[in-house]
């Protein structure tokens, strides 16, 4: 929302932040380090959420009522759940999560993609077990 509004010449002041960041600079070369050291997401109404800092992605899952740790660099394809063996990076994820959280309003709309979620993330198991079929053994 920040960059649309500055594309637009909207100089915003309310009281809470927006979410997102003003991507102007980057997209005209003023600025050419990272827009973000830390992603946040929030789906299904705020039921689920994502966070990605540094190496590590934490999801957490509003429909399996599970929480998912991986690390991009050596599994991009979000193969291997580390938030088990990871407990102390999932917990630093959560709290830079829920420090963020607090920081914004609630959602304004429903999702209307609810009902769907449920389907899609068996296909998307469908489709993580079919690649490693054949795989050498290991964690997966």
């Amino acid at each position: 929302m920040p960059t649309a509004l500055a594309a637009a010449g909207v100089n915003l002041t309310s009281g809470k932040p927006l979410d997102g960041v003003n991507l102007m600079p980057y997209l005209t070369g003023k600025n050419n380090s990272a827009p973000h050291d830390t992603l946040f997401w929030r789906y299904s109404d705020g039921a689920g959420y994502a966070v990605r800092h540094g190496d590590y992605k934490l999801v957490m899952s509003a429909y399996k009522d599970q929480t998912f740790l991986f690390d991009m660099v050596n599994d991009p394809l979000e193969r291997i759940n580390l938030a088990i063996e990871k407990p102390q990076k999932t917990a630093e994820l959560k709290s830079l999560f829920n420090g963020w959280n607090k920081q914004m309003i609630n959602a304004l709309w429903p999702d209307a993609h609810l009902p769907n979620v449920a389907k899609e993330e068996a296909e998307r198991e469908k489709h993580i077990k079919a690649a490693y079929r054949g795989a050498p053994k290991g964690r997966h």
